[in-house]
């Protein structure tokens, strides 16, 4: 029984720290990693690229985390690191979601550090309120702006239930697939694995996880 005990606690450990559910597939989202400078040159194109950062600004981003810092205080932080990485050949479209988008002037190339800080002024100025409706949003800002070459979404991924997460990531994975544009996934303060993960099947993309 001792021995039955300690194969079960040993099963359920490794569910939930091994770390190749990952890398072999537990995710359907392929990881990136924005502190990779290769993540970087991946990324970067002789030609101007046209790419959309989406902030969360839904009222579950004024949770506080174990740290004690707020959701939306860790993806400001994330923020920063991402508009560091973008390219200087990037036009930059920065909108605020919730219920509905917020959509601030297009920030045209090169894009510098005025710019850069023209963005986070932006997401730091924005109220939470309202639910995390993502894929309301994004229809919206495609609609304005189909040419996309791709999508960052800095968001705690925390919908109000079960049934709206389902409707939401199936009509990511939609949009994606009509517009051909790759929504990356910066998720702060995720929920368990499992819950992301079953998320991240039906929407697709690529994933980053907050640190």
């Amino acid at each position: 029984m001792m021995r039955l005990q300690i194969v079960i606690m040993t099963i359920f450990l490794w569910m939930l720290t091994d770390p190749s559910d990952i890398r072999e597939g537990f995710w359907d989202a392929t990881q990136f990693n924005w502190h990779d400078e290769t993540e970087q040159e991946e990324f970067e194109s002789e030609r101007t690229r046209r790419v959309a950062i989406l902030f969360d600004c839904s009222l579950s981003m004024e949770f506080k985390m174990r740290a004690g810092e707020t959701r939306r205080e860790r993806a400001l932080v994330e923020l920063t690191r991402l508009l560091q990485k973008l390219p200087k050949n990037t036009d930059l479209f920065c909108v605020g979601f919730n219920e509905r988008p917020t959509l601030a002037p297009k920030l045209a190339s090169p894009l510098g550090a005025r710019n850069r800080d023209q963005a986070f002024a932006f997401a730091r100025q924005l109220v939470p309120r309202g639910d995390t409706l993502p894929a309301d949003c994004l229809a919206v800002v495609l609609r304005r702006h189909p040419k996309l070459d791709a999508v960052f979404l800095v968001t705690d991924a925390r919908a109000p239930n079960r049934r709206v997460a389902k409707s939401q990531a199936l009509a990511l994975a939609e949009l994606q697939r009509r517009f051909g544009v790759t929504v990356h996934w910066v998720i702060v303060d995720p929920l368990s694995r499992r819950e992301l993960a079953a998320m991240l099947r039906l929407a697709g993309g690529r994933l980053h996880v907050a640190k």
